[in-house]
């Protein structure tokens, strides 16, 4: 791990915005990935290790009282981000895991549980919805599945660190006056809510649960064709 404890990283308008609204809602991002082998934890800590190292927000913690509020990091490691649980019963166990959230202001930012069976592993992931959005929650589950893939031969592989912008003004940038001004005069329709609509869900506070979406392989390798394969591998 670089040796960055308490560095700062600057809080966007959107983390500031995610922080507030983190009281009224699940400011999670939630994923499940099925395998038909079982993982090898202690590369799958290794690259977990990469990746905290090339994105640091995952290792710390949101501090709004020191003035501007900001990232600190907090020198977490993979042994505080995977966890491993043995089961009889892997879906059971997963929809308790699943629902799982990390801690704003302690850290860390992400957490991955191993759901083991005799046969087989699933990896839960979940990620503060502060740290990125879909697209980029599936950008870190690709780089953590290029640094399994790649450590399996080369123990020395390191990830690149991602010093890309999260600042708004990358999309805003693009955007003239005219643009700006449509966007802030235009109406949105928002249709009423409709009682015939039953969901037919149950659940409480108490006992939470997530509804998943599954994404088949293949369709999955067809997104990536262009890519090279980074997909996670259980050998």
């Amino acid at each position: 791990m670089l040796d960055t404890i308490n560095q700062k990283y600057k809080a966007e308008v959107w983390d500031i915005m995610q922080f507030l609204f983190s009281k009224f809602n699940d400011h999670q991002i939630h994923c499940v990935i099925r395998l038909d082998e079982k993982l090898n934890e202690n590369r799958l800590r290794c690259a977990v290790d990469l990746l905290i190292d090339a994105f640091p927000l995952i290792r710390s913690r949101f501090v709004e009282d020191e003035g501007t509020p900001c990232w600190k990091d907090a020198g977490f490691a993979a042994k505080d981000i995977v966890f491993l649980r043995e089961t009889n019963h892997p879906e059971e166990e997963l929809q308790k895991v699943i629902v799982s959230k990390t801690d704003t202001v302690r850290g860390p930012q992400m957490l991955l549980y191993i759901v083991r069976t005799k046969s087989a592993d699933s990896l839960c992931v979940i990620i503060n919805h502060m740290l990125c959005d879909g697209a980029g929650f599936k950008e870190l589950l690709y780089l953590l599945s290029l640094a399994y893939s790649q450590l399996r031969t080369n123990p020395d592989y390191r990830l690149p660190r991602q010093n890309g912008s999260r600042s708004e003004r990358q999309v805003l940038h693009v955007l003239g006056c005219a643009d700006k001004v449509k966007i802030m005069v235009q109406r949105y329709g928002l249709s009423r809510h409709d009682d015939s609509v039953v969901l037919g869900l149950e659940g409480d506070k108490t006992t939470p649960f997530i509804v998943t979406h599954t994404i088949i392989k293949p369709h999955v390798l067809q997104a990536n064709r262009a890519e090279h394969e980074i997909l996670p591998r259980a050998a």
